[in-house]
């Protein structure tokens, strides 16, 4: 990772950590066992994983011997160096599983929460189910404008796949949705605009837990996907 500097990864490291703390605070605080059990499983985990190796990284600097940060770990010299080597999360607990648990494990690339957001944004300008006039009526509203960068960012996440750690085009596709959202805004007064409109009310929100994901994690993104090329 020879383009990004110590103290940017010591911040990524700090961030990371505070993550993990606030969705295990979410896990806590949610009622159901099944949304409990997802958010342990797609953000607790890989936040941990990743937090986990900037602490490593930072066991390393400090002088610390590889023997050393394993026998502390309770992984195999060997397991621990090559997970840190291939520019990936440090997975120390083992499924019954154990070959297809880390295997899933070691393709977490920072992604989910972004794409969690943006996935709800293409079905809401599918219309299959309106009549012609109630599609004119949508289509004749500003927020329509965004149909098109909408499906440009459906296809990039359909083109590279969770875990494939490419950050690229994805943070580009999320990029042109909220500048197009930007000059929504800027020129016909949304999201407060959106009142009127129930479908509209609907994309404003979800456009707003997208910007609060990309602000979140872009830059974790795109030190991952660096991490990998350089590993690869």
């Amino acid at each position: 990772m020879d383009d990004v500097d110590d103290s940017s990864e010591a911040r990524y490291g700090e961030q990371m950590m505070h993550n993990l703390a606030e969705e295990v605070k979410r896990a806590l605080a949610v009622p159901d066992p099944l949304t409990k059990a997802q958010i342990l499983a797609e953000l607790v985990q890989p936040y941990a994983a990743w937090a986990t190796r900037w602490a490593v990284r930072d066991a390393r600097a400090g002088g610390l011997s590889w023997p050393s940060i394993a026998l502390a770990l309770g992984m195999d010299q060997s397991v621990l160096y090559r997970q840190y080597e291939a520019g990936g999360p440090i997975v120390t607990a083992r499924a019954h599983h154990a070959k297809q648990g880390s295997r899933n494990i070691g393709r977490i690339d920072g992604q989910i929460r972004l794409r969690q957001a943006a996935a709800k944004l293409p079905p809401q300008f599918v219309f299959a189910g309106p009549s012609p006039s109630n599609t004119d009526e949508l289509g004749a509203l500003p927020t329509f404008a965004l149909a098109e960068p909408v499906r440009a960012m459906a296809h990039a996440m359909a083109a590279h796949q969770l875990g494939t750690g490419e950050a690229e085009p994805l943070l580009s596709s999320v990029e042109a949705v909220l500048a197009e959202a930007d000059r929504l805004a800027a020129a016909h007064g949304y999201p407060d605009a959106a009142a009127s409109s129930p479908w509209e009310k609907a994309i404003w929100e979800f456009l707003g837990e997208l910007r609060e994901a990309y602000d979140r994690d872009n830059a974790l993104i795109r030190l991952v996907a660096a991490a990998q090329q350089d590993a690869a």
